[in-house]
């Protein structure tokens, strides 16, 4: 869809929507009686949302440690932590199960079994104490957060999902060389993999070395290998899913930002309704009043939307 046939439909909405309230207000106005208007007119000059916001922005502020506890390491906290990871993760698995061939493959094959217990199990309690270092990190900053501005807590966010991307870097990277083999990859070459759900890093090892008397050239510089080349699967685990698993421990970071956003947001809606309310004829004609400051609110969050639209387009 492109932004023209966007922008056609949302304003003949708002065609659809001025004809509505025409009808609606012209037998409103007409045929409701006069204590009625008066009810409707104190309703909505009194009527503000910033309080529902500040009161959802108090809530969300505190939400995280009335779920973990005051205490940033504990074993509450822990337990919590662990158990969110735990579902988060078999829920994306079952849902890559059904999605990609790879998971299903992994899962179901009898000669992933021994590795599913042998290392992808020891990278999963790894992920969880992985998880629980990424989650106790957002809470410090969290608690640390004296900033204020839409802009500065969005940088704040970005910084942690920095932070927090790093912590599950080490972590994980440090466990699959204890666990499964002592290589480092980079930050580049593992980044590539893990913003890919669909992608199941596999490590494998030969069971027997390669001499040069197994080489038999059948063609110039073509080679078969004599006897076979030995080898088995000794690592295969979705990193993908570990690592959004490691940056969603900044959620109550994204509640907070969001609600704040929110609150802004209905202070500059009430400023703009207090600021309406002048220039219609909200005591003699509710109803009517009442349609108008629907449309303007419609066309502003339309052309919001456009300038979304376009902007996404656009990238």
């Amino acid at each position: 869809m492109s932004v023209f046939d966007f922008s056609k439909m949302l304003f003949l909405g708002l065609g659809s929507i001025i004809v509505m309230a025409y009808y609606v207000t012209h037998l409103a106005e007409s045929g409701v009686n006069d204590e009625f208007k008066n009810k409707l007119k104190n309703i909505v000059k009194s009527l503000k949302s910033s309080p529902v916001a500040l009161h959802a922005l108090i809530t969300f502020s505190h939400i995280s440690d009335n779920f973990f506890g005051f205490r940033l390491i504990s074993f509450q906290a822990f337990f919590k932590s662990a158990l969110l990871t735990i579902c988060w993760v078999t829920f994306i698995t079952i849902i890559c199960y059904f999605s990609f061939p790879e998971y299903s493959a992994w899962i179901n094959e009898a000669n992933f079994k021994k590795v599913i217990f042998s290392s992808a199990l020891p990278i999963v309690l790894s992920l969880i104490a992985i998880d629980f270092a990424s989650l106790s990190a957002t809470r410090l900053i969290f608690r640390k957060l004296k900033t204020k501005g839409l802009v500065k807590l969005i940088l704040v966010l970005i910084i942690d999902l920095i932070i927090s991307a790093l912590i599950f870097y080490f972590g994980i990277t440090s466990a699959k060389y204890f666990i499964v083999n002592p290589t480092w990859l980079s930050i580049g070459d593992s980044l590539s993999t893990w913003l890919y759900l669909d992608q199941l890093p596999i490590a494998m090892q030969t069971l027997n070395d390669l001499t040069s008397d197994m080489l038999i050239e059948i063609s110039p510089g073509n080679y078969q290998i004599k006897g076979g080349w030995d080898s088995e699967v000794v690592y295969a685990f979705p990193e993908g899913i570990a690592f959004y698993s490691s940056l969603l421990t900044s959620v109550w970071l994204w509640m907070h930002i969001l609600s704040y956003a929110l609150l802004k947001l209905t202070q500059r809606i009430d400023i703009v309704k207090n600021t309406m309310l002048r220039f219609v004829e909200i005591d003699k004609k509710p109803f009517t009043a009442i349609s108008i400051m629907l449309i303007v609110a419609y066309v502003i969050v339309s052309l919001f939307l456009i300038a979304v639209f376009a902007t996404i387009s656009v990238m």
